[in-house]
């Protein structure tokens, strides 16, 4: 078999892989399609001099890089002018919203706002508009192919996004640079194979400049003439948009309601742990009275800070157990139960740490959850 043979039959696999369901399944799939890419590395030096990237998460990129070696391309438009081929299709923006299952009500609400602002001149795609009966498959590839832009609604850091960032595979697998992925994201980061783009957080004064990149200016769309110019001497609607889409963002994100005083442990690098000790630089999120218990008011806190805060303690056998748990946790091992408690003087209370939950991130950090189970006063 040619290495131009080769590269078609490993991109029909992968695309048969992710239409696969349900998404857990695919990944030892894919695990077998890096097997074949090497393996197709070996027999065909000229595909391994491409540097294709095999770590899972990524295979996006291996899409991309495939694509453009077997050369498949949409169709060629006309030879002239990027702008007057611009002028000659549409005078209007065709986007794809990429999003989980889960976020369907808050991709049409977004789509409804944005629809609002931009004078007709934005068309939307979401899968959720697809006609009954149709290929489902084929629909989302061919409306990826239209589409001059794909907004990447990214709203849970700790859930599987492996088809989202397939269909963003797809929509840059042709080297075209008038193609913009935007991810939108609640989370600190965009996922990882995306976080060399330039990103918008769901907060109010972020997403006014990208809907004032959008719609007032366009350098972004490509246009001659801005989507809506009537926005330009009117910023107080601009703004009114993105509240209304930084409110959708957050009304849609998973509010966790914690009975029990907490702390989340975020650390963006746990080969750390390695050494056996929580970092003292990992940041802290809690509310104001389980900060209490380490003496510190709300704020921005370091797991140092709040050791800081409990110096006085006459037994630091929990920040050990801790520790240990944090650690085989993090290893994916058996975790031992913590015994040890830490007593607050100022009340006299007793709680006992339980490492209650630890989640992966799209960007390989951790997030470890503790409760601070109470146990009375000691006596």
């Amino acid at each position: 078999m040619s290495a131009d043979e080769t590269v078609r039959s490993l991109l029909r696999l992968a695309n048969k892989i992710a239409a696969a369901h349900p998404p857990h399944h695919r990944q030892s799939q894919w695990k077998t399609w890096r097997r074949e890419v090497r393996l197709a590395e070996r027999d065909h030096p000229e595909i391994n001099r491409l540097g294709l990237t095999l770590a899972y998460g990524q295979f996006s990129d291996d899409l991309r890089t495939l694509g453009q070696y077997a050369e498949e391309k949409p169709p060629k438009p006309s030879s002239r002018s990027p702008r007057a081929v611009r002028r000659e299709t549409s005078d209007c923006i065709k986007i794809f919203i990429s999003h989980r299952s889960e976020d369907a009500a808050l991709a049409k609400s977004i789509k409804k706002i944005m629809e609002v602002y931009a004078a007709g001149r934005l068309v939307f795609h979401i899968s959720e508009e697809m006609p009954k009966g149709a290929d489902w498959y084929k629909w989302i590839k061919d409306r990826l192919v239209e589409s001059r832009m794909l907004l990447l609604l990214f709203t849970d850091n700790t859930a599987a996004w492996d088809w989202c960032l397939y269909e963003a595979g797809l929509f840059t697998q042709w080297d075209d640079d008038t193609r913009r992925i935007i991810c939108l994201h609640t989370s600190r980061q965009p996922p990882a194979p995306l976080k060399h783009l330039q990103s918008v957080p769901a907060l109010g004064e972020e997403i006014l400049l990208f809907l004032r990149q959008l719609l007032v200016e366009t350098e972004l769309t490509g246009l001659e003439s801005p989507l809506n110019a009537t926005l330009t001497s009117n910023p107080t609607e601009l703004k009114r948009a993105a509240e209304k889409i930084a409110k959708a963002m957050r009304r849609n994100t998973v509010r966790q309601d914690h009975l029990t005083k907490y702390i989340h442990i975020n650390i963006e690098r746990p080969a750390r742990l390695r050494a056996g000790v929580i970092p003292g630089d990992a940041a802290i999120d809690s509310d104001a009275e389980s900060f209490a218990l380490f003496n510190k008011k709300m704020g921005k806190w370091t797991w140092g800070d709040l050791l800081e805060g409990r110096k006085e303690d006459p037994d630091g056998r929990w920040i050990d157990e801790l520790n240990r748990a944090i650690n085989q946790a993090s290893s994916r091992r058996l975790v031992d139960p913590i015994f040890a408690t830490l007593r607050v003087r100022q009340t006299g209370r007793i709680y006992r740490p339980i490492l209650h939950r630890v989640a992966t991130k799209s960007d390989g950090s951790q997030q470890f959850t503790v409760l601070f189970a109470d146990e009375g006063n000691g006596c």
